[in-house]
């Protein structure tokens, strides 16, 4: 079962208190989050300074993420391997 949440420029919120509490933490080290993206498996945060994990995220998209110049600010994966992410100006990476 996913669960759901929302960030917002202002703030976020979640289904889930763990989440949230999870979210907090996140944006006390990195700053404001900017996204997230939830699936069964797995889950990732984009915050201002940094990002967050947790679950099954594909290796290779937390590799490139941490080693290219594109400052994820929106972030997608599936569990079959495949993602996808982008900067506020349109550069992009992904792997299908």
């Amino acid at each position: 079962m996913q669960n759901a949440h929302i960030i917002s420029r202002t703030g976020f919120m979640a289904s889930d208190t763990r989440l949230i509490e999870y979210l907090q933490a996140g944006s006390e080290r990195y700053g404001q989050p900017y996204s997230a993206h939830l699936t069964d498996r797995g889950l990732v945060i984009c915050y201002e300074r940094g990002y967050t994990w947790l679950g099954s995220v594909p290796s290779e998209l937390k590799e490139k993420v941490i080693s290219t110049k594109v400052d994820a600010f929106r972030m997608n994966f599936l569990d079959n391997g495949a993602w996808f992410f982008a900067d506020q100006v349109g550069r992009f990476s992904w792997r299908m």
